[in-house]
């Protein structure tokens, strides 16, 4: 399983953490999902390859403003 962890500035709450969620769970490939507003991360657990292209081109994690990724491939 390979697992990416996307440190975010702006996600300050629980609704910030359930849309991120719920927008990458919506992803083929995407098997686990935890976001933290307090540590500002996302750790992403696949079971199969995605682009980090395709999640940073998703709407909540690209055109939300309050929303910038950094990524660090585990």
């Amino acid at each position: 399983m390979k697992e990416i962890k996307l440190n975010v500035q702006g996600m300050v709450c629980e609704g910030c953490e359930r849309r991120v969620i719920n927008v990458l769970n919506s992803l083929e490939g995407i098997e686990n999902v935890v976001a933290n507003h307090n540590d500002g991360t996302v750790l992403i657990n696949l079971n199969k390859d995605i682009s980090l292209d395709l999640i940073s081109s998703l709407p909540t994690l690209s055109q939300v403003q309050y929303v910038s990724v950094v990524y660090h491939v585990v």
